[in-house]
């Protein structure tokens, strides 16, 4: 699962953890083990750590959550409250892969752009050299 979105990453173990009978501190615990390098994993970690001493609300405001992030940790806290969740998550999962593929095709309509840059840098000179070349010879023959 390289290159899926990091929340949307948690979203899909924490669904088909739920989905096979495990709660949602199994599922997230078993997410937590599984890739612990993962940049989702870290911040769910200093989340839970931040939650077991400030109480339920946890970190709600740091720089690194994004809107979505701060969705599936409000889903999850919720589901470490004893509530259900599942169809929570199941939602939040049609929402952020629409998200991911919304921001896939943002790229790929800007990336045609990004590909002339070198065309604009390398090539862009060559022919004004070759156009203003022989002008420029004429100029300085007359100069001399």
């Amino acid at each position: 699962m390289e290159g899926i979105a990091p929340p949307l990453k948690l979203v899909l173990h924490l669904r088909i953890g739920l989905e096979n009978g495990n709660s949602v501190r199994s599922a997230l615990t078993s997410f937590l083990d599984g890739d612990p390098q993962n940049e989702m994993s870290l911040l769910v970690e200093c989340w839970l750590g931040q939650r077991g001493r400030l109480g339920t609300k946890g970190m709600r405001n740091h720089e690194k959550w994004t809107c979505w992030r701060q969705m599936v940790i409000e889903v999850v806290s919720r589901g470490l409250e004893g509530e259900p969740i599942l169809e929570d998550i199941k939602a939040l999962e049609e929402e952020l892969i629409l998200a991911s593929q919304a921001q896939v095709e943002q790229h790929l309509h800007a990336l045609p752009f990004l590909a002339l840059l070198p065309v604009l840098f390398f090539q862009f000179p060559a022919y004004l050299m070759l156009l203003l070349g022989p002008f420029l010879q004429d100029l300085l023959r007359q100069l001399e």
